[in-house]
């Protein structure tokens, strides 16, 4: 069997390598269990409950210091584990980004003060990524003071401090420094991800203030982290993300390092070779690999279209998150416990919880966030690495756009007219698919297309053809023509998974 860890991860050229050569890192970001996030807690759009430091208060209102500090010690121990490793691996993913908090790592106070037991953490996850053979890369998702200035990187005011005060700032290269100094040697780190969507976008509905002017000082982060990270540690690869939720380009204007990749996320665009443009150019220019670090919270349809052009493109990715609770679209959906709503609405100003009624709500909620007593979406998984049954829009069928043929505008996301005589062409999926579902429409009946030089006569306005194949016909290019004087819809493709040989 192929080993997936087979040395340091590195940039070469506009791919990543380790030492058995060409490797397209995939997986899950394994969001909210180091640093919270409040809409994966089904928050209901509580402020109280949007940020780790303030959940941490109201756990702490209603059940007390002592009881809240065993709570957070068994979140750690139940959300997250060696089973999950396992679980992603077998869903055929070869790789892991790990959100970290600074407060985890670093006492916050004046000075630097670092706390063991965070580092134990980052061990102990190293032993199930050795174990299990997947890559793992490190990712601050919340600097000291704050990189964004929201919510996801738990800062006190939704100001990036980080950039903004020299006792934040020089916390920041202070744990890169260090976490360069303890892992430089382990191969099964793939990298070292500096700042997760640094500086967010104005929104005077949220009162974000505009923090564009600290630009500069991102870069400068970036440039000195690097330089801490290089006297102690040349083995590992180095991410850099741009600004405005990583989607700004702008701070790509330099050669950063000899080993690093361009990061970026993408979320609710409509899933189009265009969207990857502007990265796809900064590749070329700087011949470095591209890695969307960040990418889902969307339909099965539009996962399985944004890594089709991943695989076109040899883009890494990481979708996000791995679990939550209140929504099926991740591989682990965690269950209600009952009485949530009182939890929820505490926090927004509500009757408190007596002790004892909180305690059994949050011991019940402690045994839900278990990957063994959730909900398992092996749906979502195959769409996304599309070894499985999954659906394309009719747009998305070859994975990539085809603007230029007639396409109603109106339903970008859904549709692809296939014009007299045109035909598009795809890839069979290299799993045991044995039957492809077409949905479509037509105005014009009859009408005719032909998979792979075989007529199917299409006499209803609202058609599905199913077509079967040979379980040996693996990555087989399979050809759709319309063979009739009138362009036909196409709705829908699904591959259907066979048995396995």
């Amino acid at each position: 069997m192929t080993k997936n860890v087979n040395g340091f991860i590195r940039s070469s050229g506009k791919v990543l390598v380790n030492d058995g050569g060409e490797i397209q890192l995939t997986g899950w970001g394994i969001g909210n269990w180091l640093l919270c996030e409040g809409y994966m807690w089904d928050y209901q759009n509580s402020s109280r409950l949007d940020r780790p430091r303030r959940i941490e208060a109201v756990v702490r209102e209603l059940i007390g210091s002592e009881k809240s500090e065993q709570f957070w010690q068994t979140y750690r121990e139940n959300y997250f584990n060696l089973n999950d490793v396992k679980r992603i691996k077998k869903q055929g993913y070869n790789s892991i980004r790990l959100p970290l908090n600074w407060r985890l790592f670093m006492e916050e106070e004046p000075g630097i003060h670092f706390i063991e037991s965070g580092f134990e953490i980052i061990d102990e996850v190293i032993k199930w990524c050795q174990n299990e053979d997947m890559y793992l890369w490190l990712d601050l998702h919340g600097a000291p003071g704050g990189q964004t200035g929201a919510n996801i990187d738990d800062s006190i005011d939704d100001v990036p401090r980080l950039l903004l005060d020299a006792d934040s700032f020089e916390k920041g290269l202070a744990l890169w420094e260090e976490i360069a100094k303890r892992y430089a040697s382990f191969e099964v780190i793939a990298g070292y991800d500096l700042l997760n969507e640094p500086i967010r976008t104005a929104d005077p509905d949220r009162h974000y203030s505009d923090c564009e002017f600290l630009v500069p000082e991102l870069i400068r982060f970036y440039e000195e982290a690097i330089q801490r990270i290089r006297q102690h540690d040349s083995n590992h690869c180095i991410s850099i993300e741009g600004h405005h939720w990583a989607t700004d380009t702008r701070v790509f204007d330099r050669q950063y390092d000899s080993n690093w990749v361009i990061h970026f996320h993408r979320y609710w665009d409509a899933p189009f070779i265009d969207i990857f443009e502007p990265f796809l150019a900064l590749s070329e220019k700087f011949q470095v690999p591209l890695w969307l670090g960040e990418t889902g919270e969307n339909r099965l349809e539009w996962f399985a279209a944004v890594t089709g052009i991943c695989d076109q493109n040899k883009i890494s990715y990481h979708f996000w998150p791995y679990k939550k609770m209140g929504n099926d679209n991740c591989s682990v959906e965690i269950k209600r416990p009952n009485h949530w709503d009182d939890f929820i609405a505490y926090s927004k100003g509500g009757k408190k919880i007596p002790y004892q009624a909180a305690l059994k709500l949050f011991n019940e909620y402690l045994r839900l966030i278990k990957t063994d007593h959730a909900i398992l979406h092996d749906e979502v998984d195959q769409a996304i690495l599309r070894n499985g049954t999954y659906r394309l829009n009719g747009i998305n069928f070859d994975g990539h756009t085809i603007l230029q043929n007639e396409l109603n505008n109106e339903s970008r996301m859904e549709t692809y007219a296939l014009s007299n005589a045109g035909s598009i062409q795809y890839l069979k999926p290299n799993f045991n698919a044995t039957k492809l579902c077409l949905v479509g429409k037509s105005n014009h009946i009859p009408a005719e297309l032909a998979i792979n030089g075989k007529g199917h006569l299409i006499k209803t306005n609202q058609f599905t053809l199913e077509i079967t194949f040979e379980p040996k016909e693996r990555g087989q290019i399979v050809d759709v023509e319309n063979k009739g004087q009138f362009p036909i819809q196409l709705d829908a493709l699904t591959w259907i998974k066979g048995e396995s040989n």
